[in-house]
Protein backbone atom coordinates (compact mmCIF):
# COMPACT_ATOMS: atom_id res chain seq x y z
CA UNK A 1 0.00 0.00 0.00
CA UNK A 2 1.21 3.23 -1.19
CA UNK A 3 0.34 6.91 -0.74
CA UNK A 4 1.94 9.65 -2.32
CA UNK A 5 1.30 14.01 -2.48
CA UNK A 6 2.27 15.30 -5.43
CA UNK A 7 3.09 18.83 -3.21
CA UNK A 8 5.82 16.62 -1.68
CA UNK A 9 7.84 15.56 -4.83
CA UNK A 10 9.70 18.14 -7.12
CA UNK A 11 9.39 18.16 -10.55
CA UNK A 12 11.93 16.76 -12.70
CA UNK A 13 12.96 18.26 -16.19
CA UNK A 14 12.63 15.01 -18.71
CA UNK A 15 15.27 14.78 -21.30
CA UNK A 16 14.27 11.63 -23.09
CA UNK A 17 13.57 10.19 -26.63
CA UNK A 18 10.52 11.98 -27.11
CA UNK A 19 12.38 15.50 -26.90
CA UNK A 20 12.90 18.53 -24.13
CA UNK A 21 10.85 20.68 -22.46
CA UNK A 22 8.45 18.79 -20.04
CA UNK A 23 8.32 18.19 -16.11
CA UNK A 24 7.45 15.18 -13.91
CA UNK A 25 6.33 14.18 -10.87
CA UNK A 26 7.18 10.40 -10.89
CA UNK A 27 4.21 9.53 -8.41
CA UNK A 28 3.54 5.55 -8.11
CA UNK A 29 5.76 2.72 -9.63
CA UNK A 30 5.22 -1.16 -10.00
CA UNK A 31 7.96 -3.19 -9.17
CA UNK A 32 10.96 -3.83 -12.36
CA UNK A 33 10.60 -7.08 -14.42
CA UNK A 34 7.05 -8.26 -13.59
CA UNK A 35 4.07 -8.04 -15.41
CA UNK A 36 2.11 -5.99 -13.19
CA UNK A 37 4.83 -3.13 -13.65
CA UNK A 38 3.50 0.35 -14.09
CA UNK A 39 4.26 4.26 -13.82
CA UNK A 40 1.87 7.11 -12.52
CA UNK A 41 2.95 10.44 -13.22
CA UNK A 42 2.03 14.09 -13.58
CA UNK A 43 3.58 16.15 -16.27
CA UNK A 44 3.24 20.20 -17.02
CA UNK A 45 5.25 21.97 -19.71
CA UNK A 46 6.60 25.33 -18.58
CA UNK A 47 7.94 27.96 -20.48
CA UNK A 48 11.40 29.09 -18.75
CA UNK A 49 13.66 32.36 -19.61
CA UNK A 50 16.33 31.27 -22.22
CA UNK A 51 15.18 27.94 -23.19
CA UNK A 52 12.92 26.76 -26.27
CA UNK A 53 10.69 23.93 -25.88
CA UNK A 54 11.20 21.79 -28.36
CA UNK A 55 9.67 18.32 -27.77
CA UNK A 56 7.78 16.02 -30.23
CA UNK A 57 6.65 12.69 -31.00
CA UNK A 58 5.82 11.19 -34.40
CA UNK A 59 3.02 8.68 -34.84
CA UNK A 60 3.76 5.70 -33.35
CA UNK A 61 2.67 2.57 -31.25
CA UNK A 62 3.30 0.56 -28.10
CA UNK A 63 3.08 -2.40 -26.85
CA UNK A 64 1.87 -1.16 -23.66
CA UNK A 65 -1.04 0.38 -22.08
CA UNK A 66 -1.47 3.72 -21.63
CA UNK A 67 -3.76 6.29 -19.97
CA UNK A 68 -4.10 10.09 -20.51
CA UNK A 69 -5.73 12.20 -18.24
CA UNK A 70 -5.93 15.83 -18.69
CA UNK A 71 -6.37 17.55 -15.89
CA UNK A 72 -6.04 21.03 -16.44
CA UNK A 73 -5.72 22.21 -19.77
CA UNK A 74 -5.54 20.30 -23.11
CA UNK A 75 -3.26 17.82 -23.92
CA UNK A 76 -2.12 16.91 -27.98
CA UNK A 77 -2.57 13.15 -28.91
CA UNK A 78 -2.44 14.11 -32.97
CA UNK A 79 -2.62 15.96 -35.62
CA UNK A 80 -5.30 18.45 -34.62
CA UNK A 81 -6.47 15.83 -31.91
CA UNK A 82 -6.34 17.52 -28.40
CA UNK A 83 -7.58 16.23 -25.11
CA UNK A 84 -9.65 18.79 -23.35
CA UNK A 85 -9.58 19.65 -19.90
CA UNK A 86 -11.34 16.64 -17.86
CA UNK A 87 -10.90 14.28 -20.76
CA UNK A 88 -9.53 10.36 -20.60
CA UNK A 89 -7.71 8.78 -23.57
CA UNK A 90 -7.08 5.04 -23.28
CA UNK A 91 -4.33 3.90 -25.78
CA UNK A 92 -3.99 0.34 -25.91
CA UNK A 93 -1.01 -1.40 -26.97
CA UNK A 94 -0.72 -1.69 -30.62
CA UNK A 95 -3.31 1.14 -31.51
CA UNK A 96 -1.56 4.19 -33.41
CA UNK A 97 -1.93 7.84 -32.39
CA UNK A 98 0.21 10.99 -32.42
CA UNK A 99 2.64 13.18 -34.29
CA UNK A 100 2.53 14.77 -31.15
CA UNK A 101 3.39 18.05 -32.43
CA UNK A 102 1.27 20.95 -30.63
CA UNK A 103 1.15 21.90 -26.87
CA UNK A 104 -0.07 23.62 -24.63
CA UNK A 105 1.91 25.24 -22.20
CA UNK A 106 -0.77 25.59 -19.28
CA UNK A 107 -1.79 21.89 -19.07
CA UNK A 108 -1.33 19.73 -16.42
CA UNK A 109 -1.54 15.69 -17.35
CA UNK A 110 -1.60 13.01 -15.46
CA UNK A 111 -0.44 9.54 -17.27
CA UNK A 112 -0.33 5.91 -16.14
CA UNK A 113 1.64 3.61 -18.29
CA UNK A 114 1.23 -0.29 -17.52
CA UNK A 115 1.47 -3.95 -19.30
CA UNK A 116 -1.44 -4.83 -21.28
CA UNK A 117 -3.18 -8.11 -22.09
CA UNK A 118 -0.67 -9.19 -24.34
CA UNK A 119 1.74 -9.91 -21.22
CA UNK A 120 4.60 -7.98 -23.02
CA UNK A 121 5.01 -6.32 -19.15
CA UNK A 122 6.01 -2.24 -18.85
CA UNK A 123 10.17 -1.53 -18.71
CA UNK A 124 10.87 0.43 -15.61
CA UNK A 125 11.74 4.14 -15.70
CA UNK A 126 15.30 2.80 -14.42
CA UNK A 127 15.72 0.93 -17.13
CA UNK A 128 14.41 2.89 -20.18
CA UNK A 129 17.06 5.55 -18.58
CA UNK A 130 19.80 3.10 -18.48
CA UNK A 131 18.98 1.83 -22.09
CA UNK A 132 18.81 5.55 -23.85
CA UNK A 133 22.39 6.39 -22.05
CA UNK A 134 23.93 2.51 -23.63
CA UNK A 135 22.61 4.03 -26.90
CA UNK A 136 23.85 7.22 -26.79
CA UNK A 137 27.50 6.31 -28.01
CA UNK A 138 25.92 5.05 -31.43
CA UNK A 139 23.42 7.70 -32.16
CA UNK A 140 21.28 10.35 -31.50
CA UNK A 141 17.88 10.56 -30.19
CA UNK A 142 16.02 13.80 -32.36
CA UNK A 143 12.04 13.95 -32.37
CA UNK A 144 10.78 10.91 -31.23
CA UNK A 145 13.87 8.56 -33.16
CA UNK A 146 17.15 6.91 -33.01
CA UNK A 147 19.05 7.75 -35.49
CA UNK A 148 22.11 5.18 -35.69
CA UNK A 149 25.12 6.29 -36.34
CA UNK A 150 27.40 3.09 -35.51
CA UNK A 151 26.62 -0.46 -34.41
CA UNK A 152 24.18 -3.24 -35.02
CA UNK A 153 20.51 -2.50 -35.95
CA UNK A 154 18.15 -0.50 -38.07
CA UNK A 155 19.73 3.07 -38.73
CA UNK A 156 16.24 5.05 -38.58
CA UNK A 157 13.97 3.94 -35.27
CA UNK A 158 11.56 4.76 -32.88
CA UNK A 159 13.09 5.85 -29.83
CA UNK A 160 11.52 3.72 -27.56
CA UNK A 161 11.43 0.73 -29.93
CA UNK A 162 15.46 1.05 -29.97
CA UNK A 163 15.49 1.35 -25.84
CA UNK A 164 13.07 -1.63 -25.41
CA UNK A 165 15.03 -3.86 -27.90
CA UNK A 166 18.41 -3.02 -26.20
CA UNK A 167 17.18 -3.97 -22.89
CA UNK A 168 15.25 -7.39 -23.55
CA UNK A 169 17.52 -8.42 -26.10
CA UNK A 170 15.18 -9.41 -28.66
CA UNK A 171 13.09 -7.69 -31.73
CA UNK A 172 9.87 -5.89 -30.48
CA UNK A 173 6.94 -7.57 -31.86
CA UNK A 174 3.73 -5.19 -31.52
CA UNK A 175 0.73 -6.52 -30.65
CA UNK A 176 -2.52 -6.45 -33.18
CA UNK A 177 -4.32 -3.69 -32.50
CA UNK A 178 -7.78 -4.46 -30.43
CA UNK A 179 -9.30 -0.82 -31.06
CA UNK A 180 -7.96 1.34 -34.52
CA UNK A 181 -7.68 4.80 -32.94
CA UNK A 182 -7.48 5.97 -28.86
CA UNK A 183 -10.78 5.78 -27.19
CA UNK A 184 -11.22 9.27 -25.38
CA UNK A 185 -14.04 9.81 -22.60
CA UNK A 186 -15.40 12.47 -21.09
CA UNK A 187 -16.11 12.09 -17.55
CA UNK A 188 -18.40 15.34 -16.95
CA UNK A 189 -20.95 13.58 -19.43
CA UNK A 190 -21.37 10.61 -17.50
CA UNK A 191 -24.07 10.47 -14.36
CA UNK A 192 -23.48 9.41 -10.97
CA UNK A 193 -24.84 6.51 -9.52
CA UNK A 194 -25.84 6.02 -5.90
CA UNK A 195 -23.19 2.82 -4.04
CA UNK A 196 -24.97 1.02 -0.86
CA UNK A 197 -22.57 3.17 1.21
CA UNK A 198 -23.92 6.51 2.03
CA UNK A 199 -22.56 9.95 1.11
CA UNK A 200 -20.55 7.71 -1.70
CA UNK A 201 -21.57 7.65 -5.48
CA UNK A 202 -19.84 5.75 -8.30
CA UNK A 203 -19.36 7.04 -12.01
CA UNK A 204 -18.48 4.04 -14.25
CA UNK A 205 -16.11 5.02 -17.43
CA UNK A 206 -15.87 1.56 -19.20
CA UNK A 207 -14.01 -2.17 -18.81
CA UNK A 208 -11.41 -2.43 -21.87
CA UNK A 209 -9.29 -5.42 -23.05
CA UNK A 210 -9.44 -9.20 -21.98
CA UNK A 211 -7.37 -7.60 -18.98
CA UNK A 212 -10.35 -6.06 -17.90
CA UNK A 213 -8.81 -2.88 -17.10
CA UNK A 214 -11.46 -0.69 -15.48
CA UNK A 215 -11.97 3.30 -15.11
CA UNK A 216 -14.31 4.54 -12.32
CA UNK A 217 -14.68 7.93 -10.48
CA UNK A 218 -15.78 8.10 -6.90
CA UNK A 219 -17.50 10.60 -5.18
CA UNK A 220 -17.57 11.43 -1.37
CA UNK A 221 -19.27 13.53 0.58
CA UNK A 222 -17.88 15.53 3.55
CA UNK A 223 -17.73 12.89 6.40
CA UNK A 224 -18.42 10.30 4.08
CA UNK A 225 -16.18 6.73 4.44
CA UNK A 226 -15.72 4.48 1.63
CA UNK A 227 -14.03 1.05 1.38
CA UNK A 228 -11.64 0.52 -1.48
CA UNK A 229 -12.90 -3.11 -1.84
CA UNK A 230 -10.10 -5.75 -2.41
CA UNK A 231 -10.14 -7.77 -5.67
CA UNK A 232 -7.12 -9.52 -7.36
CA UNK A 233 -6.15 -6.43 -8.62
CA UNK A 234 -3.54 -3.10 -8.41
CA UNK A 235 -6.48 -0.33 -7.68
CA UNK A 236 -4.58 3.37 -8.30
CA UNK A 237 -6.72 6.51 -6.81
CA UNK A 238 -5.66 9.67 -7.64
CA UNK A 239 -7.32 12.51 -6.12
CA UNK A 240 -8.65 15.25 -8.48
CA UNK A 241 -10.39 17.40 -5.48
CA UNK A 242 -11.27 16.70 -1.92
CA UNK A 243 -8.99 16.23 1.55
CA UNK A 244 -8.93 13.57 4.04
CA UNK A 245 -7.29 10.50 4.93
CA UNK A 246 -6.66 6.93 3.88
CA UNK A 247 -6.01 4.43 6.61
CA UNK A 248 -5.32 7.47 8.56
CA UNK A 249 -2.82 8.64 6.40
CA UNK A 250 -3.83 12.58 4.99
CA UNK A 251 -4.82 13.18 1.43
CA UNK A 252 -5.13 16.40 -0.43
CA UNK A 253 -6.17 17.24 -4.21
CA UNK A 254 -3.40 15.28 -6.47
CA UNK A 255 -2.27 12.82 -4.08
CA UNK A 256 -2.21 9.41 -5.26
CA UNK A 257 -2.32 6.23 -3.16
CA UNK A 258 -2.09 2.38 -4.64
CA UNK A 259 -3.93 -0.81 -3.13
CA UNK A 260 -3.13 -4.30 -4.37
CA UNK A 261 -4.64 -7.74 -3.79
CA UNK A 262 -5.43 -8.70 -0.06
CA UNK A 263 -5.62 -4.81 1.02
CA UNK A 264 -8.66 -2.81 1.59
CA UNK A 265 -7.69 0.76 2.68
CA UNK A 266 -10.63 3.22 4.16
CA UNK A 267 -11.14 6.63 2.29
CA UNK A 268 -12.27 8.91 4.69
CA UNK A 269 -13.77 12.46 3.16
CA UNK A 270 -13.47 15.98 5.33
CA UNK A 271 -14.53 18.24 2.27
CA UNK A 272 -16.50 16.67 -0.58
CA UNK A 273 -13.59 14.26 -2.56
CA UNK A 274 -13.69 12.93 -5.77
CA UNK A 275 -11.00 9.83 -6.83
CA UNK A 276 -10.24 8.53 -10.24
CA UNK A 277 -9.92 5.21 -10.11
CA UNK A 278 -7.88 2.85 -12.35
CA UNK A 279 -8.38 -0.65 -11.80
CA UNK A 280 -5.49 -3.05 -13.15
CA UNK A 281 -6.52 -6.70 -12.44
CA UNK A 282 -3.41 -9.03 -12.50
CA UNK A 283 -1.99 -10.37 -15.10
CA UNK A 284 0.01 -13.20 -13.64
CA UNK A 285 -3.10 -14.71 -12.05
CA UNK A 286 -5.74 -13.45 -15.23
CA UNK A 287 -5.12 -16.78 -17.38
CA UNK A 288 -4.73 -14.57 -20.56
CA UNK A 289 -2.93 -16.17 -23.53
CA UNK A 290 0.68 -14.21 -24.12
CA UNK A 291 -0.16 -12.72 -28.10
CA UNK A 292 1.61 -14.16 -30.96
Amino acid sequence: MQIVKASDIEWRGASNHRGEGLYFKYLLEGEENTLENYCLTMGKIEMREGTEFTRYSPRHKHNFDQLRFAVKGRMCIGKNKYLESGQIGYFAEGTPYGPLEKFDVNQLGLVLQFGGASRQGFISTRQAREGRERLRPFGEFRDGIFFRTSGQGRKNQDGFEAIWELVNGRKLQYPKPRYQEPIILTPGNFDWNPTSTPGVERKLLGTFTERGTRLEFFRLDKGASWTDTDEPAIRISFVTSGEGTFNGKPFEQYSALEAKAGEAPVFKASSETEIFRMVLPLLAQAGIAKAA
